[in-house]
């Protein structure tokens, strides 16, 4: 019995966990999840972080403002947009995967993002 991986992923897309068995665990994990955010944000320029449950998106927020720190460190701003997204939580049954509604928060650069939205316009105006 095997599965297939029907999710589609991307460089810098992160999948957060949600409970752990100690609150040390779960400030270690919090750190690596900022960390790895924050590579993603240098290596991409964005990253994608995908929770389904609250003690994920708890997870996911803490570490977003770790990485807001990081980030401060060396003069860079980040910013976040929430949005819905399908996700699976795995095999529940045999051959049977449950999709359910995760968030997504999507992390960009500030002033990368505004520069964006600033050639866009230039753009529709030509």
């Amino acid at each position: 019995m095997s599965t297939q991986n029907t999710e589609k992923t991307h460089a810098g897309f992160l999948k957060v966990k949600g409970r752990f068995n100690s609150a040390d665990e779960n400030k270690k994990y919090v750190k690596k999840l900022a960390s790895a955010a924050f590579m993603c944000l240098t290596n991409y320029g964005h990253c994608d972080m995908r929770c389904v449950g609250k003690d994920a998106v708890y997870n996911a927020v803490k570490a977003m403002i770790v990485a807001n720190g990081y980030c401060a460190q060396r003069g860079a701003e980040i910013m976040f947009s929430p949005s819905f997204d399908e996700g699976n939580i795995g095999e529940l049954q045999s051959n049977h995967v449950e999709n359910v509604t995760a968030i997504k928060f999507t992390i960009k650069d500030y002033n990368t993002a505004k520069l964006d939205e600033l050639e866009g316009e230039s753009d529709d105006e030509s």
